[in-house]
């Protein structure tokens, strides 16, 4: 079996970490059976160029499609390209946002908007847009993007 905590904060993973660890204790002595658990990877927050995110958002704007920021946890390619070069991820609509799991639907027309816009941000890519761009990104750099959008 494979768990995975994500959380914002590494404070709640270890805390819940230590709480699963816990129950395994407790799960052993009541079945009287052995519980091995290992490979505990827990992972500092990841932050893709802020000029990235705006250049997926400018995309989409100038295909006329909406467009809104999300966090994730997860620990997709990315995350790991982000390291030795700028990088971002862009996510297309599910139905009732239900992903990776079999209820996961996207509708024909979502997914070759999608398409279009990965094609946008690819070809801004290729033409060097986010060259000289440091990566990866800082949470200083969504810290005042947030101040400055709830302002």
């Amino acid at each position: 079996m494979t768990a995975d905590l994500r959380a914002n904060d590494p404070q709640i993973v270890h805390d819940a970490r230590d709480r699963l660890l816990a129950r395994f204790a407790d799960l052993e002595q009541q079945l009287d059976l052995e519980i091995i658990a290992n490979d505990f990877d827990i992972r500092p927050n990841r932050y893709y160029p802020l000029e990235g995110v705006e250049l997926a958002e400018k995309a989409a704007a100038d295909l006329g499609e909406p467009v809104r920021r999300m966090q994730t946890m997860a620990g997709h390619d990315s995350v790991s390209i982000n390291n030795v070069a700028p990088s971002v991820m862009l996510f297309i609509p599910s139905k009732d946002g239900v992903s990776h799991c079999e209820r996961e639907f996207t509708s024909d027309e979502d997914r070759v908007a999608g398409l279009r816009w990965l094609i946008a941000v690819v070809t801004r890519l290729a033409q060097g847009e986010l060259d000289n761009v440091a990566y990866p990104g800082r949470a200083e750099q969504y810290e005042a993007v947030s101040v400055k959008e709830s302002a």
